[in-house]
Formats: C-alpha cells, sequence, structure tokens
C-alpha cells in the first residue's frame, strides 16, 4: 500500500463523534421572520374566517333571536344543511371503511417490488386503521372535506415513551429463608432472561432484560406481611405514523398557492412557507425539552415558557366565537393546573438560504408563539424523509378553485338557499302567527280600558257593543300558500345542487314511483347522479393517496425491526393471519398509490345487486368451457358475493376452499422465475394455465437451467415444477368431464349403451286445412 502520509496508532483514533447544531442562524432574524409570516397570513384570512363561522353556525341550526317584525318572532334553525352535510359524509365515510385496504399500491420501479405489494398495502392498513383511530380520522377528513370545501392530513412519525410502575403481590417472606435469598428467587421467575443486579442489603434491585430498558424493582412488606414488589419501568406507548386533520383556522399559507408542496419548475402553484398551528401544554413542552428534542431551547427560555399564558387573541379568534355561540366560556387562564396550560406552537416550513450559499433550502422551524422562541430547526428531509422531497401535508378540495388552495365546501354552496328558505319559512310562520292571534282594533270611547290587552282562549270581555265596537281584521291565506311553494321550489334547487334526492334517503320521490317500480329501472335512475358523486369520491381518496404515499417513505427509514402485525379481515382461520417484517428493506421500493373504492361501494343495495349480476353473467356453461372460469375463481365470486350480504367466509359455514391454493395470486411464469433467483419461493397459482405454465417451465429446464447456481434456487424450482405438474393433471381431468358432460348432453342425457325410446307412432300434426291419412289407423279408415 502505497505511504499517503497518513499516520495513525491505535491510541490515536478517533471513535466518537457528537453531532452539534446542523444549521446557523440567528434566532431573533428567524423569529421575527415566522412571527410575520403568521400575523400575514391571518389578517389575510379574516374575513374568511368571519363567512366561514357563519356557515358553521347555519349548519349547527344556532340562532341569535330576532326582534323584527315582532319581539321573538320566528326564528327557526332549519336542518337543510345539516342533512345534505351529513348525508355526504356517511357516503365518503362508508366508501372507505366498506372495502379494506382501502388503498392499494403497485410497483413502479420493477417486478421486484411487485410481491412486495401487498404486504405495504396490510402494514399501512395495520398503522392507520389499528394502531391509531383511523375510522374516526375518515370521519374527520370527511367533515373537513364537505363542510370547509378542503381537508388536510398531517403526517409524522411519532414516537413516544411513559414511565410506568407495575405492582405484584407475593406470600409473606418464609421464616427459614432470608429476605435476600426470597427476593432473588421472586425476581428470577419474573424475569427469566433478565440480567440482575442487587442494590444495598437486597430490597432493591435493578434488572436488565434484553434489548429492552433497565426496570427497578422494590420490595416492601404489608401489613397482613405479604411482600409487595414495585417496578418502575419505561416503555415504548407509540413507534409509527400519526395522521392528524387539521383544522381549517390551524393552517396558514400564502393566499395564491395551489398545494402546499415545494415551489419550483414542477411545481409552479406550490406554497413558499406553510405555518401549522398547534396547542400543546406546558408539560408536553417540558417533555420534549428534557429529552433532548428541543434542542435549541434553554433553561431561561424554558422558564419563561411555564409563565407564559395562550395568546387568546387573532388566531383564536375563530375558536372564541365557535365556544361562545356553543355556549362555552373560556376561563381564565390563572385558575388551570401549571402544566396543564396550552401555548401556541408553530411549525414552520420554510424556504431559507441556510448556509449562505445564495439557494434555499427546504426547512422546518418550530418556535413557541407567545415567547418567539425557536425551540428546534431541521432539515425537512431529515425529519421527513422522502425521494423528492415533500412536506407532510395530504389533502383535497370539494370543488377546485383553480389558483387557489381552499376550495368550495357543501356548506357554501348551499347557504344562498338555506338564507332563502329560512326568510320564507319565518315569514310564514310569522305569518300564520298573525292570522291565528290577529291584533285587533276598538273604539277609544268604548267601556274598553285603553291598555294592551293579551286574549286567550274560552276568556270573555264585557262590552256594551262589541260588534261595532272591537274589530278584528281578516287576513288571507295568500301568504302561506306563497311560503309553501317558494320553499318547494328552493328545495328542489337545493337538492338538485347537493346531487341528493328522495331516492338518496331510502325514500321513493312524489310522483316517480312508475320508475322506480322495478330495480333495474331505480337502478337506471340512480345511475343518471352517479357522474359527480364520483368525482367527489375520487377527490376524496387523492388526498387519502397523498397521506398513504408519505407514510411509506416514512416506514421505509424508521419502521422497527421485527415489526408484527395482523392483517385486516383476514378470512382464512387455517393461515396464520399474523405477519412480520424484520426489517425495513422488504417494504422498500417505490410504488403508486391507487384506491379501489367507487359509487357502489357506498351503497350496500348497489353492491349487492352488482354481485348478483356477476354470478349471472360470469357463471355459465359458456365461461367454463371455454376455461375462462375455474373452481378458484367460482370459489372467490361466491365468497365475495356472501360477504357482499353480510356473511363471514371465514366461518366456513356455506363453502370450502376447492384447492389450498384459491385465494393466492395469479403468478406467471417470468415472474415464477425471476423470484426464484432472488430467492423468495413462487406463491400462486399459474395465470396462463398450469399447462401452459409447465410446458415454459421445461422449455426452461432444458435451455436456460444454468441461471440457478445455488442449491436452494434448484430446490425451489423443483417444488415448484411438481406443484404446477400436479395443477395440470387435475385440469386435464376437468377438461376430461367437461367433454364426457357434453357427450352426455348431445345423446339427450341417456348413457352409452342404454336402449333407444320406443318409436313415436302417433300421426303428425296437420298443417293449415290439410286432411288426415284416412288409410292410417287412427283416421277410423276401412
Amino acid at each position: 500500500m502505497p505511504n499517503l502520509g497518513i499516520v495513525q496508532t491505535d491510541a490515536g483514533i478517533k471513535r466518537t463523534r457528537k453531532r452539534t447544531e446542523s444549521l446557523k442562524f440567528d434566532r431573533k432574524i428567524i423569529s421575527d421572520r415566522i412571527h410575520k409570516f403568521w400575523n400575514d397570513d391571518t389578517i389575510d384570512r379574516t374575513q374568511d374566517l368571519e363567512a366561514r363561522i357563519q356557515r358553521y353556525a347555519k349548519f349547527r341550526m344556532w340562532t341569535e333571536g330576532k326582534d323584527f317584525p315582532w319581539e321573538d318572532s320566528s326564528d327557526v334553525g332549519l336542518p337543510d344543511m345539516i342533512t345534505h352535510s351529513l348525508r355526504m359524509q356517511d357516503t365518503l365515510h362508508n366508501a372507505v371503511m366498506s372495502i379494506r385496504p382501502a388503498i392499494v399500491t403497485k410497483a413502479i420501479s420493477g417486478k421486484e417490488d411487485a410481491d412486495k405489494q401487498s404486504k405495504v398495502d396490510d402494514l399501512i392498513d395495520y398503522q392507520v386503521f389499528v394502531e391509531q383511530e383511523g375510522e374516526k380520522l375518515i370521519g374527520d377528513a370527511a367533515d373537513a372535506f364537505v363542510n370547509d370545501g378542503v381537508y388536510t392530513i398531517f403526517t409524522a412519525w411519532v414516537r413516544e415513551d411513559r414511565e410506568v410502575i407495575d405492582t405484584r403481590y407475593f406470600p409473606k417472606i418464609p421464616d427459614d429463608q432470608v429476605p435476600v435469598s426470597y427476593f432473588k428467587q421472586l425476581i428470577v421467575e419474573e424475569f427469566p432472561k433478565g440480567d440482575i443486579f442487587k442494590k444495598g442489603d437486597g430490597w432493591d434491585w435493578d434488572i436488565q432484560e434484553t434489548d429492552k430498558d433497565l426496570v427497578s424493582a422494590s420490595f416492601y412488606t404489608r401489613d397482613d406481611d405479604r411482600v409487595e414488589l414495585l417496578m418502575k419501568r419505561t416503555v415504548r406507548v407509540y413507534d409509527g405514523p400519526r395522521l392528524r386533520v387539521l383544522d381549517y383556522e390551524d393552517l396558514l399559507y400564502p393566499k395564491r398557492c395551489s398545494n402546499l408542496q415545494i415551489p419550483g419548475p414542477s411545481n409552479p402553484g406550490g406554497a413558499a412557507h406553510v405555518i401549522m398551528v398547534d396547542y400543546p401544554t406546558i408539560d408536553e413542552i417540558e417533555r420534549h425539552h428534557k429529552s433532548g428534542f428541543y434542542d435549541l431551547v434553554t433553561d431561561e427560555e424554558m422558564a419563561a415558557i411555564r409563565g407564559a399564558s395562550l395568546d387568546r387573541g387573532v388566531n383564536q379568534a375563530a375558536k372564541n366565537q365557535k365556544d361562545a355561540m356553543q355556549g362555552n366560556t373560556v376561563g381564565e387562564v390563572s385558575k388551570e393546573v401549571p402544566s396543564h396550560r396550552a401555548l401556541t406552537r408553530v411549525l414552520c416550513f420554510d424556504l431559507y438560504d441556510i448556509d449562505n450559499d445564495g439557494v434555499n433550502e427546504d426547512v422546518v422551524w418550530w418556535m413557541i408563539l407567545e415567547t418567539k422562541t425557536i425551540v428546534k430547526a431541521k432539515a425537512l428531509t431529515e425529519m421527513w424523509p422522502a425521494n423528492p422531497p415533500r412536506r407532510p401535508f395530504g389533502g383535497s378540495q370539494f370543488i377546485p378553485i383553480r389558483g387557489r388552495y381552499a376550495g368550495i365546501g357543501l356548506l357554501e354552496l348551499l347557504e344562498s338557499s338555506h338564507d332563502t328558505l329560512k326568510m320564507v319559512f319565518d315569514q310564514t310562520m310569522d305569518a300564520g302567527t298573525v292570522s291565528n292571534a290577529p291584533f285587533f282594533f276598538y273604539r277609544a270611547a268604548s267601556n274598553m280600558k285603553p291598555e294592551v290587552m293579551r286574549m286567550s282562549p274560552g276568556e270573555g270581555y264585557p262590552l256594551a257593543d262589541p260588534q261595532r265596537d272591537v274589530y278584528f281584521p281578516t287576513f288571507s291565506q295568500t301568504a302561506q300558500s306563497f311560503g309553501i311553494n317558494i320553499m318547494t321550489v328552493v328545495g328542489q334547487q337545493q337538492d338538485k345542487l347537493a346531487m341528493q334526492s328522495e331516492a338518496s334517503f331510502g325514500r321513493v320521490p312524489k310522483g316517480q314511483a312508475s320508475a322506480l317500480r322495478t330495480a333495474e329501472g331505480m337502478q337506471t335512475l340512480l345511475a343518471q347522479g352517479e357522474a359527480r358523486p364520483e368525482r367527489i369520491l375520487r377527490r376524496f381518496f387523492m388526498g387519502l393517496t397523498e397521506a398513504w404515499a408519505q407514510i411509506h417513505e416514512l416506514n421505509q427509514r424508521l419502521l422497527p425491526d421485527d415489526k408484527r402485525f395482523m392483517v385486516t379481515g383476514y378470512s382464512e382461520k387455517d393461515k396464520d393471519p399474523y405477519q412480520q417484517i424484520k426489517s425495513a428493506s422488504e417494504i422498500k421500493g417505490r410504488f403508486q398509490f391507487d384506491f379501489k373504492a367507487n359509487v357502489l361501494n357506498t351503497s350496500k343495495q348497489a353492491l349487492q345487486q352488482t354481485m348478483s349480476e356477476l354470478l349471472s353473467t360470469y357463471m355459465n356453461p359458456l365461461t367454463v368451457q371455454m376455461g375462462l372460469m375455474g373452481k378458484d375463481e367460482m370459489y372467490r365470486l361466491l365468497r365475495d358475493y356472501g360477504r357482499s350480504r353480510g356473511q363471514d367466509p371465514a366461518e366456513k359455514k356455506y363453502l370450502k376452499a376447492p384447492t389450498p391454493e384459491s385465494m393466492e395470486p395469479p403468478i406467471l411464469y417470468e415472474e415464477a422465475i425471476h423470484s426464484i433467483l432472488l430467492g423468495d419461493p413462487p406463491r400462486g397459482t399459474p395465470a396462463e394455465g398450469a399447462q401452459r405454465h409447465m410446458q415454459k417451465l421445461m422449455t426452461f429446464m432444458q435451455s436456460e437451467f444454468g441461471y440457478f447456481t445455488s442449491p436452494e434456487q434448484l430446490k425451489m424450482f423443483q417444488d415448484w415444477f411438481l406443484k404446477v405438474r400436479q395443477l395440470a393433471v387435475q385440469e386435464v381431468q376437468q377438461q376430461q368431464m367437461l367433454q364426457a358432460m357434453q357427450q352426455f348432453s348431445q345423446n339427450q342425457g341417456a348413457p352409452p349403451g342404454a336402449a333407444k325410446p320406443a318409436q313415436d307412432l302417433s300421426n303428425p300434426p296437420v298443417q293449415g286445412n290439410e286432411l288426415i291419412d284416412e288409410t292410417l289407423p287412427s283416421a277410423r279408415g276401412k
């Protein structure tokens, strides 16, 4: 080896290197910069937030009372907006929850990633719907999507540890045994694989479990002489991706941006900065400070944070108004427990030249707004790794507005018609009130007292000449008829705008009973209204696919080893429903995230109707004879039909799998050989047919068998060849059975060798005016 002029000895080798602060910046400049972003974005959307609060109040049917045309006049909260909104939310929610996994992957980088698709799908589905409240998350997303016109999902990797205390109780210390030996015996029983360390006189112990944190154990005696073992340990309560649907007012961005991703030539509508606002407690901030996650905050700054109070100013205006309209009053900060007080945390995704090279980098700032304290700063890809880099936001708009991130929501669409309905309804109610309890006039010279009188049913009032002293004006019923007609017309327009009708709520529309007389007529009628709901459903799922893609990026880099999870909805009891990912490399790859849901998933009746039509279309003698449908395909179709009817195929009360491979995916010959070359046994059934697949395997054995270089690969190929040959024999037997059935049907059902039926000697039928041959016996001829 040439001498490079570098001489090191064992004593001079540097074996440790602590990482220093990676980003160098002026904290005062950055805090002022973030505060300006926050203040400008909040002011820009003040009127928008006010309008949204008013719509939300109408949605919740909140009213303030009216004093026109008289005090306490009609002020009814109409349920039209909440009716249409909840119906739309239920439709979206059912579309996601009716099919799992709702989001599926498609490998885009090569066939080597195709085998990982199902594992990625099942893992993310478990992380979203089992490890966290995924069903509630979908409900919150549907609520924001429909009501606000846009929903945003924030994705972060959360690793949270908590200290827990566990207690055990044992019999008292035996008289013939010293406490230390008795305690050691108990600890060995509790921790058979741990390293035990005695402390002091033997009443306190430390136990180091394999790959786990240290456990502190202490023994005590109770009043009844029983032994109490108190164990303290730190456990990991969560380690995985966490999704969160953000409130509209808690996400700030420049008003003229079409998405929240990094702007550039490939994304001209991106946002130069995005601010996410949330409200952690002082206890949470304290924990991050002690764990070192907030590595920039000093002890002096932490003391100032402990004494700060929540800023209930501009950023809290919308929330305060909602609290007031709902009847909740804002409590005083002084009455709260200090560690429970909430502060405003600003998470700012920014473009900033951090290394003074003249080019902005993607950075993330964490700041406590009340004290303007920068508590953390990192490069974007260091906290949210992705290739290409992207911010951890996903979402979509109900009705998009070109060049704007916020869209048009259903409440905004219905607001005008709602105001019209409410005005006409209140006027109609007031007209009915006046008609039922009209005001009256009386002659001043009569013997009635000159005061306002309120009359009640069944009461009498003495007058000298009632017919001439008192006059009750007569009101026509035109106002009520006019109001009912207007409300009917506006309601019809509102149903069209909301894409819902009586049929959407399970009722037959008036005057359309004939169109809904048959199931086919009802399906045709409903199909006419699926265009816009289908597009809205696709927009909703587009936001979910962005969140799923972000989860996959995080899993590839942060997923802990030996991750075990359960396959949701697993239907085969004789197989292991649990899977294990030994390392993140097993799911590493580039995938496109898509969804399987459509409008049919939102209606159970429509799904059942579709499955019934598929049964009659797919399962017929022609498809069986042509080989388009085999017994495995029939089994899967019948399982799906039973599932659409609410039956669990896993119970196996009605169906059994014809072969063990019935639920395995089809696999091509090329995919099987590629899997063997990678060292994985092929899984599935021959997609091109067992006989054709076996012919390709035999050709491979004759010409290209030398590609296998290890005994394991040869063993995999041999096992796969035997399996395919067995399936090919079964195909031949099935074809022979079909041929026998065809011959049987051609012989009119008579088996080979059976006697032919007796000849029919009756007269042939006559046509028209044709005469019967009199020479025949039946003609009674001579």
